[in-house]
């Protein structure tokens, strides 16, 4: 548990108890620089906001949370458990159209990650995803473009992946598959979403029901073949398959 912060300046260091601050998690917090001028003027600058217990936007601290990535214009991290995503290559951040949010681009080369965790083992995995796609490219002769994947990489693998499938050239599906007993599996929207326009998407698959949801609406459901079973020891990867 947290119970004092430390703020420095670079030359000393400053402690404040969680309790003097009157404050239940998860919470934002800031601190004050003061600066005194030359001529004896006292400036006042507020620090940034700091979350401490919660990511801003995230289902807070939920058990089993396996990762989170706001997509905000900086990679700062305060959360204290560890769920959030590592980054590999460059990021050019913008606005999302119609929204307010922030995302990125993943052009194969620049990807999110978080090592495996062999304690994990959730009675049930749930992927949210806010997503507006220009275009899906298909410079590899592929139609199906990863979003969040833990699969091996050689044939169907084991885990699972979520990804985008180019059925049309107007627009998309969203797909996932997995592995469960030497069995392959897998599920579609069946509708096609189109470009240029954003849309929230989840993926939940528990031991009873594999569902496939959009802004807010069910569309694809099957009977589950079982739990996904955290047996691999690959990361959570954003943008890529683990070894792709």
């Amino acid at each position: 548990q947290i119970q004092e912060f430390t703020f420095s300046d670079g030359i000393n260091a400053h402690k404040i108890s969680l309790d003097s601050l009157g404050v239940s998690l998860p919470a934002s917090v800031y601190a004050k620089l003061e600066i005194t001028t030359i001529g004896d003027e006292k400036l006042l600058f507020p620090t940034r906001e700091i979350h401490i217990g919660y990511l801003d936007g995230s289902p807070f601290n939920q058990p089993n949370l396996m990762a989170y990535w706001p997509l905000e214009k900086n990679f700062d991290d305060y959360t204290y458990n560890g769920h959030h995503l590592e980054s590999q290559g460059w990021y050019d951040f913008l606005e999302i159209p119609q929204t307010q949010k922030s995302g990125t681009y993943f052009d194969g080369y620049n990807f999110l990650f978080t090592n495996h965790k062999k304690t994990l083992n959730p009675r049930e995995l749930s992927i949210s995803a806010y997503i507006y796609i220009d275009e899906l490219n298909d410079k590899d002769g592929g139609d199906l473009y990863t979003i969040v994947s833990k699969r091996e990489f050689e044939g169907w693998g084991t885990s699972f992946d979520l990804r985008l499938a180019k059925r049309s050239k107007d627009g998309f599906e969203i797909s996932v598959s997995w592995r469960f007993n030497e069995t392959n599996g897998w599920l579609e929207t069946n509708r096609r979403f189109p470009f240029k326009k954003a849309i929230h998407i989840v993926y939940v698959h528990n031991e009873d029901v594999v569902e496939l949801w959009a802004n807010g609406e069910l569309i694809s459901q099957i009977p589950s073949p079982g739990l996904l079973k955290n047996t691999n020891n690959l990361p959570i990867c954003v943008g890529t398959r683990p070894g792709v």
